[in-house]
């Protein structure tokens, strides 16, 4: 098994447009790690979830892919948690909320 390590690193770029259902929750910081399956992926997506007291929506849940949304506070974000398969790891991602 990969380290479990969540290295924090500052997000370069967030792009979008606002729309009316925008929450205005932003992001200046992610984290992220490696697993050896998308289940300990999705758990360490849990796992943060938990730490900084928000939850998520489901957007996709495909084989080498999971994604959705930041729920803080009632309200759906645009930050985005992510498990995507990297050849032969999974890699999360998990944007924080400010």
């Amino acid at each position: 098994m990969k380290n479990f390590c969540l290295p924090i690193f500052i997000m370069f770029a967030l792009t979008g447009c606002d729309t009316p259902h925008s929450s205005g929750i932003t992001s200046s910081s992610a984290v992220g790690g490696e697993f050896d399956t998308m289940q300990q992926c999705k758990n360490s997506l849990d796992k943060t979830a938990q730490k900084y007291n928000v939850s998520y929506t489901v957007d996709f849940d495909e084989r080498d892919y999971f994604s959705g949304k930041i729920v803080k506070d009632g309200i759906q974000s645009d930050l985005l948690v992510a498990c995507d398969k990297k050849s032969d790891y999974f890699s999360a991602t998990f944007e924080i909320p400010d």
